[in-house]
């Protein structure tokens, strides 16, 4: 009988090594009774802040988690003002027309103010507020950001107010609509001053 798979020579049998199994990672077995499940890998929403805007809308503008401020000084409103002596006064906006031709506050030096800004800004737990004065119009030569502590900070923005100060030697003119500073949130820090540290 011939071999017709080798054109009719003997077909020879050749051993052929064993090809090794690669090896199988070992999983962690569950335990009877166990569920096993999955990690929650969810991200955790950032808060933003929320701002209230009053009827005057011109005093916030909202640009991606940044509010810039300006301020609302109508004629005849009373601004919040502490002379160098910290006394509390309040000063009537008005129109000076013969020196400046606009309408606003006059800030003496030393003087601090709350300026209105329109609205109120919330600050979300665990949050601080970030509140830079506005490099325009000069203000950055004269007027500064008081410096509060943080929560005081939250609690003025809430109530629709900037606290400012002159520390130049000159009044300073702040005018209806003028942009006065901005805000970011700033994430709080687990450490206080005066935290030990081992």
């Amino acid at each position: 009988m011939s071999n017709v798979f080798n054109d009719g020579e003997p077909m020879i049998a050749v051993a052929v090594s064993p090809t090794e199994k690669p090896k199988s990672r070992k999983t962690r077995s569950k335990p009877r009774g166990e569920v096993l499940t999955q990690p929650d890998v969810t991200p955790t929403p950032t808060p933003v802040m929320r701002a209230v805007i009053g009827s005057d809308r011109y005093g916030l503008t909202i640009t991606d988690n940044r509010i810039r401020l300006s301020a609302v000084l109508k004629q005849n409103r009373s601004v919040t003002v502490f002379t160098g002596d910290n006394v509390c006064v309040n000063r009537t906006v008005a129109h000076y027309g013969a020196e400046l031709n606009d309408t606003g506050v006059i800030i003496d030096p030393s003087c601090r103010a709350l300026i209105p800004f329109g609205g109120s800004i919330y600050i979300p737990d665990g949050y601080n507020a970030s509140v830079k004065i506005a490099a325009v119009n000069g203000l950055t030569h004269s007027l500064q950001i008081v410096d509060v502590d943080d929560d005081a900070m939250i609690a003025y923005l809430k109530a629709g107010v900037v606290p400012v100060v002159n520390l130049s030697d000159v009044r300073t003119f702040i005018r209806d609509a003028q942009v006065i500073g901005s805000v970011d949130m700033v994430k709080r820090s687990p450490f206080s001053i005066g935290t030990k540290f081992n």
